[in-house]
């Protein structure tokens, strides 16, 4: 058992001036198995701790120290959610064309459309020379009236050598100046008498006009591509400075 023992001494100042030693109260002491228990560390209790948190061990908190050093070794700390300044930012989603890319795109795209334009009116002509054979083959002439006029067809109403009106679901071809309630000499083929043009007229009308039309879709259609791939080969050979759809961290 562990023994008390005097602390100090209490000096008296009387008034007679004498001096006394008096001792202190003894200390009771305690038990060796309630000194034990109070420096016992206390296990924790598994079934408090969260299933996905390790055990704690002897040597994890020089191991979480260990970490940290190398991490700042590395440079690579957080606070929070958002990185430290000077680190790379987080990988952002690819780019969807490559620099100049989207311009080089949009040439190709009109290059298409010259070429669409082109073959419409390549067939329109192939179409019109078989309609003139087709008419010239079997000539019918008749006096027809006009009843409507739109920018698409005229639509006229003539009756043919069988007696049998007719109002051609295409209209006419080659209806130039052609006003509604005006009648005129028509041209139609007598096997089919839908196949009508004005009398005197041929796919020759329409050459010169449809010719414009293509020379015209060519020359502003090449200015275009032209100046879309100097800008693709701009942007291609100065990316950074350049507006791109997204970002790309560096690696």
């Amino acid at each position: 058992m562990l023994q008390g023992r005097p602390t100090g001494q209490g000096t008296l100042g009387a008034e007679t001036g004498a001096t006394s030693t008096v001792p202190a109260p003894p200390v009771e002491p305690m038990p060796v198995a309630e000194w034990l228990s109070s420096r016992t560390l206390v296990a924790p209790r598994l079934d408090r701790m969260p299933s996905d948190s390790p055990l704690p061990t002897p040597g994890s908190a020089k191991a979480q120290q260990g970490t940290g050093a190398r991490r700042q070794d590395s440079g690579v700390a957080h606070q929070g959610s958002r990185p430290v300044q000077g680190l790379a930012p987080k990988a952002g989603r690819p780019r969807r064309f490559a620099p100049g890319g989207g311009a080089l795109l949009a040439s190709w795209i009109v290059l298409t459309a010259i070429a669409a334009i082109t073959l419409m009116i390549a067939a329109l002509v192939v179409g019109m020379r078989l309609d003139d054979g087709q008419i010239n083959g079997h000539l019918g002439t008749a006096t027809a009236t006009v009843l409507s006029v739109s920018p698409l067809q005229t639509g006229i109403e003539f009756v043919d050598a069988a007696g049998a009106a007719v109002r051609p679901p295409n209209g006419v071809l080659y209806p130039g100046l052609l006003s509604v309630g005006q009648r005129f000499m028509v041209e139609y083929s007598t096997l089919d008498p839908t196949v009508v043009r004005v009398g005197g007229r041929t796919a020759a009308v329409g050459d010169l006009v449809l010719g414009i039309t293509v020379g015209a879709t060519w020359v502003i259609g090449l200015l275009l591509v032209l100046w879309l791939r100097r800008r693709s080969l701009m942007m291609a050979g100065n990316p950074a400075g350049r507006r791109v759809f997204a970002t790309r961290a560096p690696r």
